[in-house]
């Protein structure tokens, strides 16, 4: 969608939609925690208004530092936001996922943001989804990067945001 950024090998990003899809880093409770971080936040605004600006504070965010991430999904109709963000060195592929909640009062809106690590292999390891797979039960941290780039999408927002939930889940 949006360029990639420029340390992202053509190995990583030929894999990367493979171990997005099967995220064996987020198989089995427990060992998940580490490298999860959630929020939920309630937002003073109808749906496509929450939708807009969340974009909006993406793309300054990503504009601010393209090596950070990159928007890779975008829809409009189902209220649904996917950023893929790659570690500079090894290209560890990390994955923010957006849902805005449009079931709920037109005039406040719910909106669940996840960040999450996909595997313990990173995407520049030729066939890294079977290995993250094969040894999906080792554990492993994200030093709180996912954590660090919600916060960075949920500050640069312009609208009325209060954080209802926030945390690692099991």
């Amino acid at each position: 969608m949006d360029s990639s950024p420029s340390h992202v090998f053509c190995l990583s990003r030929a894999q990367a939609s493979i171990q997005s899809l099967l995220r064996p880093g987020l198989w089995l409770p427990g060992i998940r925690t580490p490298h999860q971080y959630s929020e939920v936040w309630e937002v003073e605004e109808p749906p496509q208004q929450a939708f807009d600006e969340i974009l909006k504070s993406i793309r300054s965010v990503i504009d601010k530092d393209k090596e950070m991430m990159e928007l890779k999904e975008a829809d409009e109709e189902r209220l649904f936001i996917q950023l893929f963000s790659f570690t500079r060195r090894c290209n560890w592929l990390d994955v923010i996922e957006i849902q805005i909640d449009a079931s709920l009062m037109q005039s406040e809106t719910t909106v669940s943001v996840k960040g999450f690590s996909t595997g313990i292999f990173p995407v520049s390891l030729p066939l890294s989804f079977l290995w993250s797979a094969l040894f999906c039960w080792i554990p492993f941290k994200d030093v709180g990067i996912n954590q660090k780039r919600v916060t960075a999408i949920r500050q640069a927002m312009n609208i009325n945001c209060t954080v209802a939930s926030k945390g690692r889940t099991c």
